[in-house]
C-alpha cells in the first residue's frame, strides 16, 4: 500500500514513528485485512502486534520493523528476504505468511502461537524436568536442520525465540537476525545494530567473523538447553562434565558447546540424533 509515511524524519532523514503512531498506521493500512488489537512484544528491532484475519478466521502476529532496521535494509531486500524464509514449511518453525510495506513501515505477518518462551518457563520454573527439555531441544534442532539444509541460519536462536504449545517447540523469528547477516558490519556498527543475543551468542558470532554456517545455531541451542536443564546458562564446568543431568544428556550439550566449532556436531540433525 502507498500513501505518505508516517512520524516524523530524524538526522539522517529517516522516518520515525512512536508506538502510538506505527499502531494507528498499521490499522489505517491495513484495516480491510487485519484488525490489530494492539501490541503483544517489543524489541530492539520490531514491535509485535496481534490481530484478527477475519477473511481467513484466524489469528495472527503483525511484526512491524524499527526504523533503524528498515533504514539498513530497504524494502527490496526485505522483500528478497522475506520471500526466501516463507519457503520455511517444518512443524517446528513458526511460518511467515505475508509481507509488505504500509505507509513507510516494512512488516511481516506470522501465525499467532498462544503458548509461552522458554524464557517464560524458565523464569517461571527455574529448570524443566530433563526429559521435556531434551524434546524441544530436539524439536528445535530438526527445524534447525531443515533450515540449514536450504541455506538459512538462524543466527538468534535464544529462549525468547522459543515458543512452547501443546507440548511441542516451535522456532519464532527467522527473520530479522537473517535478513541484517548480509549487510556490511560498518553499516550495522553505524547504526548501533547487533545481529544475535550476546549471552547465546557463538564465539565466532561474537568475534564478528563473516563466515557463519549452521554450528552457530547449534551452539546457541546448546547454551538454550544447558539453561533448560539447570536454570543457569553454561561455563567451564560443562567441558569437565559437572552437570547434574544424565550422562547422555551432558555428552550432548559438550559436543554443542566447543568454542572451536571445528569440535561441535556437525550439523543440526546429528546435534538431534544425540538428543534422540
Amino acid at each position: 500500500m502507498r500513501g505518505r509515511p508516517v512520524g516524523r524524519r530524524d538526522a539522517e532523514n529517516i522516518f520515525v514513528c512512536t508506538m502510538d503512531e506505527v499502531l494507528d498506521s498499521m490499522r489505517q493500512a491495513l484495516g480491510e485485512r487485519y484488525r490489530i488489537d494492539g501490541e503483544i512484544g517489543r524489541g530492539g528491532m520490531a514491535v509485535v502486534y496481534h490481530a484478527d484475519e477475519p477473511r481467513r478466521e484466524r489469528e495472527v502476529a503483525i511484526k512491524v520493523l524499527d526504523s533503524s532496521v528498515r533504514s539498513v535494509l530497504g524494502r527490496k531486500r526485505f522483500l528478497r528476504e522475506v520471500s526466501v524464509l516463507s519457503g520455511l514449511s517444518h512443524p517446528h518453525i513458526v511460518p511467515i505468511l505475508s509481507a509488505g510495506q504500509a505507509d513507510g513501515l516494512l512488516y511481516y505477518v506470522m501465525p499467532f502461537i498462544d503458548g509461552e518462551t522458554v524464557l517464560h518457563r524458565i523464569r517461571s520454573d527455574g529448570r524443566l524436568p530433563v526429559s521435556e527439555a531434551v524434546l524441544y531441544a530436539k524439536e528445535v534442532a530438526d527445524a534447525l536442520a531443515f533450515a540449514h539444509d536450504r541455506g538459512v541460519v538462524h543466527r538468534d536462536i535464544k529462549p525468547e525465540n522459543v515458543l512452547l504449545s501443546n507440548g511441542h517447540a516451535v522456532v519464532a523469528d527467522f527473520g530479522i537476525a537473517r535478513m541484517l547477516s548480509d549487510v556490511g558490519g560498518d553499516t550495522l556498527t553505524q547504526t548501533g545494530l547487533v545481529v544475535g543475543s550476546p549471552l547465546y551468542m557463538s564465539p565466532e558470532q561474537a568475534a564478528g567473523r563473516r563466515e557463519i554456517d549452521g554450528r552457530a545455531d547449534i551452539y546457541a541451542l546448546g547454551r538454550v538447553l544447558h539453561e533448560m536443564v539447570t536454570g543457569r546458562l553454561p561455563d567451564a564446568a560443562v567441558e569437565r562434565g559437572a552437570l547434574d543431568v544424565p550422562q547422555e544428556c551432558a555428552k550432548a550439550l559438550a559436543g554443542a558447546l566447543a568454542d572451536d566449532r571445528e569440535e561441535r556436531f556437525r550439523s543440526a540433525a546429528e546435534f538431534a540424533a544425540a538428543l534422540d
